[in-house]
């Protein structure tokens, strides 16, 4: 929207210095027209002209790209965390498979091929309803041997992806779907956490695709199985 406006303004302004000779108020209005043009380029902001010379000396690294960030899509310091996580683990090609969009970071990071074609995978999964059966064979097919999932990506909350569980044991938020079975990707272990991004190692049978492709919380799951109960004990007692 701010490139279109410039864009937009800045078309009407050279049409009129085409068309006539501009007064001193045109001429005074372009000028700070081009002033807030300057000010307002992403790379002349205050903070982010300070870390021009990090950049120009410095590989990237994860802290840099956070503060580089326009927009918060990716929480790049806990992204690196999975990224060593895994680098330990050894993987060849397509044995990661990047569950959501915000994740495809790492396949370059790693050097492997993802487990799919699919390399957008949730953006598939929901746009593409119709696709899925082909969509699930490609990952059965797979040697997949970790999945890695955004929890905000996936539809948390920041405060509830972020969230620790006061079970030592539980790696999870609160709110993950723990009693969810035969979920694809949720029901798979989880073995590895760094703030809304999870690890799950692979086991099989690997589980059917939810609904929506978004990750339930665990309320939601027991409010669904308390209502499955009810309509069996109606259905019995029928």
């Amino acid at each position: 929207a701010h490139l279109l406006a410039i864009t937009v303004i800045g078309g009407y302004l050279g049409s009129r210095l085409q068309s006539c000779s501009l007064s001193w108020g045109w001429k005074s209005g372009m000028a700070f027209f081009l002033i807030l043009v300057v000010l307002s380029f992403p790379a002349l902001k205050p903070q982010r002209a300070l870390l021009w010379k990090t950049c120009l000396v410095n590989s990237s690294n994860a802290r840099l790209k956070s503060e580089l960030a326009m927009l918060v899509q990716v929480d790049w310091e806990d992204l690196e965390a999975v990224n060593q996580y895994l680098k330990s683990q050894n993987l060849k090609d397509e044995e990661l498979h990047c569950y959501n969009s915000t994740l495809v970071y790492l396949y370059p990071e790693l050097s492997v091929k993802p487990a799919t074609r699919f390399v957008f995978f949730d953006s598939v999964l929901i746009f593409c309803p119709n696709h899925r059966e082909e969509i699930y064979a490609a990952i059965n097919e797979s040697p997949q041997k970790f999945i890695v999932t955004d929890l905000i990506d996936s539809g948390f909350g920041r405060e509830a992806a972020l969230a620790k569980s006061m079970n030592p044991e539980q790696l999870t938020p609160p709110d993950y779907p723990v009693s969810l079975k035969g979920a694809y990707p949720w029901s798979q272990p989880v073995v590895f956490r760094s703030g809304r991004y999870l690890v799950h190692r692979v086991e099989r049978p690997l589980g059917k695709f939810m609904g929506s492709g978004k990750v339930p919380t665990e309320a939601r799951v027991q409010e669904f199985f308390h209502r499955q109960q009810k309509q069996k004990a109606e259905k019995q007692a029928g």
